[in-house]
């Protein structure tokens, strides 16, 4: 919707120095249902400085959501969106000048250092944060359903293919590594042509890892802290995706509501989907696994306890200890557990968080074991379990990234893996 300047109680246009500059621009009313905002603004250099170089940083909060090359001469306009648009009047502008004009009288008096105009020239409250992402979503709903990713999928012919392979890689003591992709990851590799730094950072940063460990990273890295903690986290995932055997993708199941509601949790599972099948090789669609693939293989007893007995050496990897139930459960002893941090909204306990610091624990003791060949790792590690596997299978081991089933059998973690309890647990009766 819309809205005139005539009826904007906050001012539209102000002059801004070099430095951090708060816009005052106006909220939404907090009852009106409008979750996102696109703003056009103007910027225009006063006389004096016209011919200066420089560039306009758009914040909202701590985030960066656009950067603007400023024209020398004539106008520069931003067209910016903000997918959180009852906090856009927390919305400011960092002014950089890299080089003033020569029109500058260099020793006037001056009562302050005002030297460009911005305006805003249009703004639009929407009542639908998604919006044209929605078609991310709707695609990968029906490339799921093409590729048969729906409901109890993990049968005949393709559950064959599949555990013939893991089974394969066990009894030949060669690396293999199981990967899967979630909404968390497809937020990882759609940042940032479909996510935002204000959305990646409550979404993602500040969810799955908490904000001592995120904010002690801007406190280091300035204004590029986001992007660079989501450089860091990309280049993990990728290398994991791209050394990964099988690759579980998004199911169709995911999507159920689209219809009603598109979520931002559909543009993640479509940006994951869409990476996927843009890097990776699927040739036979029937032998395809889906993200949930150990959810419903955790539903039957046959495949872990085919792995428990076959592997020399046996690992979990995940935020409890498991091993008692496990052992007892599949009758299988020797199990060995390695503890990582739990995901930070669903802890009962607020550690220091698993990224960007706490990993690199994890990772320097998967480094120290040195040969894992005829070793399975079972990892239940969120998005960074996808490194783990890889670094598992660099080392020769067998590396299954189950997830949430960890969640399950412990009755704790995710809520939906845990309602699934009463499908996958470790109890006999």
């Amino acid at each position: 919707m819309p809205i005139d300047e005539a009826d904007l109680e906050a001012p539209v246009r102000r002059s801004i120095s070099p430095g951090a500059n708060a816009m005052g621009l106006p909220a939404p009313n907090p009852e009106s249902g409008v979750v996102a905002a696109r703003l056009t603004l103007a910027f225009r250099w006063h006389e004096e400085f016209e011919g200066s170089q420089g560039e306009a940083i758009f914040k909202h909060g701590k985030a960066i959501i656009e950067r603007v090359h400023l024209s020398r001469f004539g106008e520069t306009r931003a067209n910016i969106w903000i997918r959180n648009a009852n906090n856009v009047d927390k919305i400011s502008v960092d002014l950089i000048i890299d080089r003033y004009s020569e029109n500058i009288e260099i020793n006037k008096k001056r009562e302050d250092f005002g030297c460009a105009a911005i305006e805003l020239a249009h703004c639009e409250f929407l009542t639908n944060e998604i919006y044209n992402r929605r078609h991310i979503a709707a695609a990968t709903r029906d490339i799921a359903d093409e590729l048969g990713l729906r409901g109890k999928y993990m049968h005949g012919e393709r559950k064959d293919v599949f555990q013939s392979a893991v089974m394969a890689a066990i009894a030949n003591k060669a690396p293999y590594s199981v990967v899967r992709l979630g909404d968390g990851e497809g937020r990882v590799l759609g940042f940032p042509e479909y996510f935002s730094q204000s959305e990646i950072l409550s979404q993602l940063l500040y969810y799955h890892f908490g904000h001592q460990s995120i904010n002690y990273a801007a406190s280091i890295d300035g204004d590029n802290w986001v992007n660079g903690l989501m450089a860091d986290l990309s280049a993990l995932l990728k290398t994991s995706i791209a050394s990964a055997d099988y690759v579980g993708l998004p199911v169709y199941d995911f999507f159920r509501d689209y219809e009603n509601e598109v979520t931002s949790g559909m543009v993640g599972y479509g940006c994951a989907m869409h990476y996927a099948l843009g890097t990776r090789r699927f040739d036979v669609p029937e032998h395809t696994v889906g993200t949930n693939v150990f959810q419903l293989l955790a539903e039957e007893p046959d495949f872990f306890k085919e792995v428990f007995e076959a592997a020399e050496r046996k690992y979990i990897v995940g935020p409890w200890d498991l091993t008692a139930g496990i052992e007892d459960y599949f009758a299988v002893d020797g199990i060995e557990y390695i503890e990582v941090p739990r995901h930070f909204t669903w802890s009962d306990e607020k550690s220091i968080g698993h990224f960007p610091d706490m990993y690199k624990v994890i990772v320097g003791k998967l480094e120290s074991m040195g040969d894992l060949r005829g070793s399975v790792f079972l990892i239940g590690a969120g998005i960074l379990a996808k490194y783990y596997a890889h670094i598992i299978k660099m080392q020769g081991g067998v590396a299954l990234d189950v997830g949430s089933v960890f969640d399950s059998w412990a009755g704790k973690g995710l809520p939906y893996a845990v309602r699934n309890q009463v499908r996958i647990n470790l109890d006999k009766d």
